[in-house]
């Protein structure tokens, strides 16, 4: 298991390496001794990277793991996408668009207030 995140007493842990077809997310409170997994997209041939992070939104006062997924797209190309997972709602992954840049395991990610910053 690997420490994805935590706050407030949960922890988010990844059991497996992320760029298995078969790894696991889950969300513990060890206070209460509970735990669930995260249900995870379906695997795409074309993924290259994964990566996570797990925060707490002071604006909408949930937990949200997000996942940045690196696609093989065209040719030799490549496509970075943002995905958030808010625990909760309606238990679904919501692509929230294109990142800019590849974040997938190049860059470290703090935490600050909520927000998740990815530094190079």
């Amino acid at each position: 298991m690997t420490l994805i995140g935590s706050f407030n007493g949960f922890l988010c842990l990844l059991n497996g390496r992320r760029y298995d077809v078969d790894h696991r997310i889950y969300i513990s409170n060890h206070i209460l001794g509970e735990y669930f997994e995260v249900k995870l997209p379906k695997w795409d041939k074309r993924i290259r990277r994964v990566s996570y992070a797990f925060c707490f939104s002071k604006a909408s006062s949930q937990f949200k793991v997000l996942r940045s997924v690196l696609r093989k797209s065209v040719g030799s190309s490549k496509i970075s996408e943002l995905e958030v997972y808010t625990l909760g709602a309606n238990e679904k992954w919501k692509n929230v668009g294109k990142a800019p840049e590849p974040l997938c395991g190049l860059f470290s990610k703090v935490n600050i207030n909520g927000v998740i910053h990815w530094m190079g």
